[in-house]
């Protein structure tokens, strides 16, 4: 819908402005209204077809190249486990143009599969390893599997 400002707009007889429509979506052809300008006075005023413009910068589907970086990225945040990937997942990034990152993940695009599961048993199994790593961190000079005599 789009709007504008009629500063001719009267109320109790003074000039005030008002809002009035100038186009919507949802009409096939500019439709006409008669509306009441003061007590026993109708003005015609008409409505165009809202022309929906798509944005150039927002493609209707990513391109190979765009599919091949977005599973590279959620490949990337899986192997940091189930927190990394679902603030990718979650990230700006993923969610605009339309969330096409996820449809791409979750294969809803011609030519993609579904990838969502297999990187959530991999983000899953990625935490499990993280969790047996027996290396000696700055908190634990002693790894986890090693008990203090």
């Amino acid at each position: 819908m789009t709007l504008y400002l009629d500063p001719e707009v009267k109320y109790g007889g003074m000039k005030v402005g008002g809002i009035r429509i100038s186009a919507m979506s949802h009409l096939d052809k500019p439709q006409s209204f008669f509306l009441t300008e003061t007590r026993g006075k109708k003005k015609q005023h008409t409505v165009e077809p809202l022309r929906q413009q798509q944005s150039q910068n927002i493609p209707t589907e990513p391109s190979p190249d765009e599919v091949m970086n977005v599973l590279q990225d959620a490949e990337k945040a899986a192997k940091g486990g189930r927190a990394s990937f679902t603030e990718w997942w979650n990230s700006a990034p993923v969610k605009a143009n339309g969330q096409w990152a996820r449809k791409v993940v979750q294969g809803l695009f011609p030519g993609t599969e579904n990838k969502l599961d297999a990187l959530q048993k991999f983000a899953i199994q990625a935490d499990a390893m993280a969790q047996e790593d027996d290396t000696v961190t700055e908190d634990d000079p002693f790894g986890t599997s090693q008990e203090v005599a």
